[in-house]
């Protein structure tokens, strides 16, 4: 027998369905899954942020690193937002930047993702955010990140939410 999955949303609508089917004991393991080294990630939560009509909720935010079989590494910021604007301004600013490191603090590549528009018209969706970097010398290599916002007229400027980085990836 499968199983269905639902996500809901804090207003109770699904934002996605999967079913799977119930496992078989003869079924092999994936050739795929040895493949790449699995992905280390932090948990961060979730912020609500006071913005104009309802607040808007950042949730299920992690901070993940993962290495490729060619060597390049992929760290990401995952995360999804809820009461967004649906075409009324909540944000001046709302962005995610990602960041590869090695040893102490060492950057080997950044990405900032601007989410201001998207977030400003849409009452839900993704805060991801991802760069790839190839490491150079020696030292354990792990992703971080943090997610900036303005909120619309407030006069306040930008505030920053400091995310935990991943887990070393040695």
């Amino acid at each position: 027998m499968g199983r269905t999955t639902e996500l809901l949303l804090g207003t109770g609508a699904v934002l996605a369905t999967m079913v799977t089917a119930a496992p078989t004991a003869a079924a092999p393991a994936p050739a795929v899954a040895a493949a790449a080294a699995p992905a280390g990630c932090r948990d961060n939560g979730g912020r609500e942020i006071d913005t104009p009509f309802f607040n808007t909720d950042l949730n299920n935010v992690a901070v993940c690193i993962e290495q490729a079989p060619t060597g390049e590494y992929r760290a990401t910021v995952t995360g999804f937002y809820t009461d967004g604007g649906d075409g009324s301004r909540k944000f001046d600013r709302l962005a995610v930047t990602v960041r590869i490191e090695q040893g102490s603090d060492i950057q080997v590549a950044a990405n900032t993702c601007e989410k201001t528009r998207e977030v400003n018209a849409t009452p839900n969706g993704s805060l991801q955010c991802s760069v790839e970097g190839v490491p150079v010398g020696g030292g354990p290599i792990t992703a971080d990140g943090f997610i900036t916002y303005d909120i619309e007229a407030d006069g306040g400027g930008d505030l920053h939410w400091r995310l935990h980085g991943s887990p070393p990836d040695e």
